[in-house]
């Protein structure tokens, strides 16, 4: 079990990093579907630099609160709705800059776990040149709109 994070932020630590936001919607179903409230999104990612915290394996339950961080999760709300704030994720040897992201139905019946990518011009390792990156379906590329000053990408899940 993650920690559920107050006012949506992943960032508790104020690890130093550029502000995002991931919105999006929980359906059962394909299209459109029935939204599911109750729904758990499970976050986890590196910081800035692309570590991982804890750098060490296995589930976070197997760590206290101040060995954690960018790790939590969020629930939807009565639309199937769910928000959270976040840093622009590292990147680390081979790999895009991703967030992890998990989204289980409210009675545990149903979940999908994925990967977010994003890029940066610049990058060191742009999704292209990620094997794990161009095994998942262009919608996993996160396209940022600035919305009230933050950088701002959607996502929805479909159970």
């Amino acid at each position: 079990d993650t920690a559920r994070l107050k006012d949506g932020d992943l960032n508790i630590d104020k690890l130093p990093g550029d502000p995002i936001r991931i919105a999006g919607s929980v359906y059962r179903g394909a299209g459109k579907g029935t939204p599911l409230a109750g729904a758990v999104i499970d976050i986890w990612q590196t910081d800035g630099e692309g570590r991982y915290w804890p750098q060490a394996n296995g589930p976070a339950s197997g760590y206290t609160a101040d060995e954690l961080s960018l790790r939590g999760s969020v629930t939807t709300d009565a639309s199937g709705d769910y928000a959270f704030t976040t840093i622009y994720p590292g990147e680390y040897e081979g790999r895009a800059r991703h967030i992890h992201i998990r989204a289980t139905s409210s009675d545990g019946s149903q979940d999908v776990i994925t990967q977010l990518i994003m890029s940066k011009p610049g990058d060191r390792y742009p999704a292209s040149e990620d094997r794990i990156a161009q095994s998942l379906a262009e919608c996993h590329t996160m396209r940022f709109t600035p919305i009230d000053g933050m950088d701002t990408a959607f996502f929805d899940f479909h159970l």
